[in-house]
């Protein structure tokens, strides 16, 4: 430690990396060696090596420099974001596909958990969410590029008011994103005609929504704006249009407002949502939620395998996004779903930082049990995930002859799980 930092402190940066480096062992030496040697590989943009040995330093779960070793995480994926350029491609040469979701997007890698979550009737009359669009200003061209903020809330927004309908109305609620097999999702740069999908939807869909989203203004006046137009499948007709621009920080309130006039455009209000922890965010929380939403839809695509392993980056980011905001909204149990939910697609696409959650994971589950939270009852998949079978074996021998069949028959799908991952 003290060899790294007299070095540093004297200007011999690429010495820490060539003598401290090799000596280092993690296991052994102390932590501010390693983030000594972090600091060394950002001064000199050696972006690989820093990431390499986070992998090695997250593992020790010492709390204290947890949040050093977060900040080097997202500065190390900063610098490649810097360094990666836009692609142009030929969009006639690209497989696209409708991926339909028919479960808000936390609901999915919880291995159908269907005793946990009150279903819909299955002749309910259902409500369609179109990934929405990218407002362009024409000189734009088709090209491939990393998720930003405004790709992920084309699709983060329809997900939310899915969500919202699906919790506070008698509608069963259906998103529908497209996506380039194997290259992940995509942004039209022109609103859905809903003209031209009439005759594509379910017999029983009763409406569907369409939308755009944009930017104006420059650095310091951002103006998001954003558009919905409802669809009647009954008339085949455009039923009415509704939009609004705020401050990235204001965004929350306009999200609530489409959400709350969409409501009662629709009819068949809930006074009280479908299961009983739910909770809607509250306006100065839905940024954040938005962005967990689009998070939880990327690590989806991956589970699903839609997208390759080797596309993810700020792949912790996202895993520990939703405990992170659990840390505000402590009373919230979609969060701490949304958590599990997020671990076990990791698990689905073999992730190589899995095990570093595993006591955190076993820490949620044991103040959910305190709290006597619906958590709780997911400890056998989050047992199965981290291998530890003795415990699922003794819950399943375990269990009241009064047990709910449909939680028997979630633990025989869990049970018959790989070590390496299941299915959604």
């Amino acid at each position: 430690m003290m060899i790294s930092g007299d070095l540093g402190n004297n200007g011999q940066v690429p010495l820490i990396l060539e003598l401290v480096g090799p000596a280092y062992d993690e296991r052994k030496h102390d932590p501010m060696t390693g983030l000594n040697l972090l600091r060394a590989c950002q001064q000199l943009g050696k972006v690989g090596e820093g990431e390499a040995l986070l992998a090695r330093m997250y593992p020790l779960g010492v709390a204290p420099i947890k949040h050093h070793l977060d900040q080097f995480a997202q500065t190390f994926q900063d610098m490649r974001n810097q360094v990666v350029q836009s692609t142009p491609i030929d969009p006639d040469g690209l497989k696209i596909s409708t991926l339909a979701l028919s479960r808000p997007i936390w609901h999915y890698g919880l291995r159908d958990a269907n005793w946990l979550f009150t279903q819909k009737p299955e002749d309910a009359d259902e409500i369609g969410f179109f990934a929405f669009s990218k407002i362009m200003d024409g000189s734009e061209k088709a090209e491939s590029q990393r998720e930003d903020d405004l790709g992920r809330l084309t699709r983060a927004i329809p997900l939310y008011l899915a969500e919202a309908t699906h919790y506070w109305s008698d509608y069963a609620a259906n998103c529908y994103v497209q996506i380039v097999e194997g290259g992940g999702p995509v942004v039209m740069g022109s609103e859905t005609d809903g003209n031209a999908i009439f005759a594509t939807l379910p017999a029983r869909m009763k409406y569907f929504i369409t939308g755009e989203i944009g930017i104006s203004g420059g650095d310091a006046h951002i103006q998001w704006q954003v558009s919905l137009t409802l669809w009647d499948c009954a008339t085949r007709t455009k039923q009415t249009s509704e939009s609004g621009q705020a401050a990235r920080s204001e965004i929350g309130a306009l999200v609530a407002r489409l959400e709350k006039n969409l409501l009662e455009r629709i009819g068949r209000k809930r006074e009280q949502p479908l299961d009983a922890f739910y909770q809607r965010p509250a306006t100065d929380v839905m940024p954040t939620y938005l962005t967990e939403l689009g998070q939880a839809f990327t690590l989806t695509l991956l589970a699903k395998g839609c997208m390759s392993k080797s596309a993810i980056w700020g792949e912790r980011a996202m895993l520990d996004w939703p405990l992170t905001m659990a840390l505000h909204w402590p009373s919230a149990d979609v969060l701490k779903l949304m958590y599990i939910s997020g671990l076990s697609k990791a698990r689905d696409y073999q992730s190589d930082i899995l095990p570093e959650y595993k006591e955190r994971s076993l820490q949620l589950l044991r103040d959910a049990g305190q709290a006597n939270s619906v958590i709780v009852q997911l400890a056998p998949l989050v047992w199965k995930m981290f291998g530890m079978q003795e415990e699922f074996e003794a819950h399943v021998r375990n269990l009241p002859s009064d047990t709910n069949p449909a939680y028997k028959t979630w633990l025989d799908r869990v049970g018959e799980e790989s070590a390496c991952g299941g299915l959604l």
